[in-house]
């Protein structure tokens, strides 16, 4: 998948979890990546390289890290708007 900045990525991982129940957290440089992303220069797009869709986590429903005011916000601003 490409995406133009790091925080597409990030927001549509977030979505994701939301949708699914799931708790995500992000952190650089952790020696269990179930997830890894890098910049492509000749493309100028930001590239999954490697993912771990095998996971076997529980599903949890709290969300205080992911549903911010800002996530939802973006996700309603159309809706509110009209």
């Amino acid at each position: 998948m490409r995406f133009y900045y790091p925080a597409e990525l990030k927001n549509m991982l977030s979505n994701y979890a939301v949708a699914n129940g799931y708790d995500i957290w992000f952190e650089k440089n952790v020696s269990q990546r179930l997830l890894w992303a890098s910049w492509m220069t000749k493309e100028k797009t930001f590239h999954i390289k490697s993912l771990v869709s095998e996971y076997n986590c529980s599903r949890v429903f709290k969300f205080g890290s992911i549903v911010t005011y800002k996530w939802l916000g973006k996700q309603f601003m159309s809706e509110i708007i009209k």
